[in-house]
């Protein structure tokens, strides 16, 4: 029986139950809207009630060969459902997915938007307690909000996974998506204007109030338990509901269990392809899971390459390799870098050393997070970094430009040695200086400020490389890494002076002289006293300190 026929009885009925007492709402829902019902599945209702004495409550009457049910609340309670799912969201949630209004077709537009606008907040919270403050650099799918609400619910309640991928798999598929897809962008509409998200073409991102508001709060890291407790309520409210005793939930349980079992290879689909990252090659999907293994030997994601080959860039603390390859005929070379948690190994007495002074990322995905958020940052601000290829947060890897040139190192080896003029390559010094004065004035702060990290590319260009400690860090810890770390490199006091007042004079001409003074500190020249010949140490103390 086609919904058109069957529609003035199921209303006739609904005002049966309801009696004295005024509709509300009415509506579908179910397989028999979505194209998915078998010859002997129920037609569901909502029946939404003012003053209803029962609260919430099934009646299952028969019409020819099919049963209908419906499932009638209280108008109070169902709207503490959308708002606070009260229900643990046993009525309010069957608003997730498509439904035919009978009665009041704009109240309950009305209540899925406030309920999807809900399922939105909660969310993004769930995405800025994943990600902390990266999740402001994340694109967001629209798409993502509807298939992680969803996902959500099936990890924890099986059996309703069968009803959302036959939804979405059947006849009708594309059409209940868009339907889905209605509410959640107008609670979108309304959340732009709150400054809760920012639109950027067809994504939406988290805005950064939104993201401090939140991280701000204590109450947030119970968030993953939320679904649980819901699935809970929705249990009791079942229980509540059917007045019929256990027998018949059990019943119905069983027959979705029985139709889960139908659909074990199926699944829903994962919310974080429906995620991206800005890169050089355009967006990167989240959901995409290339390995640092896959690059190594096959050269993805680049496609179709030949003649691939790679070498060991010497990281000490993280996997580091140069890929070399054609692609279309043209020779690439890409850095691929998998970043190793640093947790137990030499880098945690020289974090303990430095206490303090300045904070060490030790966790492996915040430094892959560190150099992507940076990298982007600074050359939106005229900085120049290697262009990122593509990134996978879960498997903490990173592709990115490999720039050509010489590594600064070369150029304070050149300064030490004797019998070249030396002039050029204080000059360069001295416009390092300035640069590194010009990231400061932003912000932020390099973390890893040594010359193996800064390349000059062959024209002269200063391109910051392994970025991976950045962020709103100490800048004076820039200056005296730079400085103490380069003395190591001499123990002539005449060699280093030079070197010095071009790096001073420079970053002063862009920045704060105190920062020069502060690195002065003896705070400083005890850190790098494990590299640096003592007598070197305090000849750039002095020099820094008469600034």
């Amino acid at each position: 029986m086609s919904l058109d026929k069957v529609t003035p009885r199921v209303i006739e009925l609904c005002y049966e139950i309801a009696g004295k007492n005024k509709i509300v709402a009415a509506c579908l829902y179910g397989s028999r809207v979505c194209g998915y019902a078998r010859p002997s599945s129920d037609y569901d209702v909502i029946l939404i009630i003012d003053s209803y004495s029962r609260k919430v409550k099934y009646h299952y009457k028969k019409m020819g060969r099919v049963d209908i049910s419906v499932l009638a609340v209280e108008k109070a309670i169902f709207e503490d459902d959308i708002d606070n799912a009260i229900l643990g969201e046993f009525v309010a949630g069957r608003l997730i997915t498509p439904y035919v209004p009978l009665v009041n077709g704009d109240y309950l537009w009305k209540q899925e938007t406030r309920m999807k606008k809900r399922i939105i907040l909660e969310v993004l919270e769930n995405l800025i307690h994943r990600y902390k403050d990266f999740c402001c650099e994340i694109l967001i799918d629209p798409h993502f909000f509807a298939y992680s609400k969803m996902q959500k619910r099936a990890m924890v309640y099986q059996p309703v996974k069968y009803s959302y991928v036959k939804m979405l798999s059947s006849g009708l598929g594309k059409q209940n998506i868009l339907s889905i897809m209605k509410g959640y962008e107008e609670a979108l509409k309304e959340l732009s204007a709150e400054n809760v998200v920012l639109f950027e073409d067809k994504y939406v991102k988290i805005s950064k109030a939104f993201a401090e508001e939140i991280n701000k709060k204590i109450y947030h890291v119970v968030v993953p338990l939320r679904e649980t407790e819901r699935v809970i309520r929705q249990y009791i409210s079942h229980g509540f509901a059917g007045s019929v005793g256990p027998r018949i939930i059990l019943k119905e349980l069983a027959s979705k269990v029985e139709r889960e079992l139908e659909e074990q290879s199926a699944e829903l689909e994962d919310p974080k392809n429906y995620l991206y990252l800005h890169s050089a090659h355009g967006t990167v999907s989240l959901g995409e899971k290339y390995t640092f293994e896959d690059v190594i030997t096959t050269g993805a994601p680049f496609g179709k390459v030949s003649e691939l080959s790679f070498r060991n860039l010497g990281g000490t603390l993280n996997f580091v390799y140069l890929l070399s390859f054609r692609e279309n005929n043209k020779e690439r070379k890409v850095v691929a870098k998998r970043y190793e948690d640093w947790c137990g190994l030499k880098w945690m007495p020289l974090s303990l050393w430095t206490m303090g002074l300045q904070e060490f990322e030790v966790f492996g995905e915040k430094r892959l997070m560190n150099e992507y958020k940076m990298s982007g940052f600074l050359a939106r601000h005229g900085v120049s970094t290697p262009e990122i290829y593509y990134i996978n947060l879960e498997g903490r890897l990173l592709l990115q430009q490999y720039i050509e040139g010489r590594n600064f190192e070369e150029v304070i080896r050149r300064i030490f040695s004797k019998g070249h003029d030396v002039g050029e390559d204080l000059s360069l010094v001295h416009r390092l200086a300035q640069k590194i004065a010009e990231i400061h004035s932003l912000n932020v702060t390099i973390g890893d400020c040594k010359p193996e990290n800064i390349i000059l590319s062959p024209d002269d260009g200063i391109y910051f490389v392994d970025l991976e400690q950045a962020g709103k860090g100490n800048p004076v810890w820039d200056i005296a890494e730079f400085l103490y770390y380069t003395g190591h490199y001499t123990v002539e006091k005449k060699r280093i002076m030079p070197l010095v007042e071009a790096f001073t004079e420079g970053y002063i001409e862009r920045g704060d002289a105190q920062c020069i003074r502060d690195a002065g500190s003896l705070s400083y020249v005890r850190v790098f006293s494990l590299f640096t010949p003592p007598n070197i140490l305090m000849e750039i103390s002095k020099a820094c300190l008469r600034h």
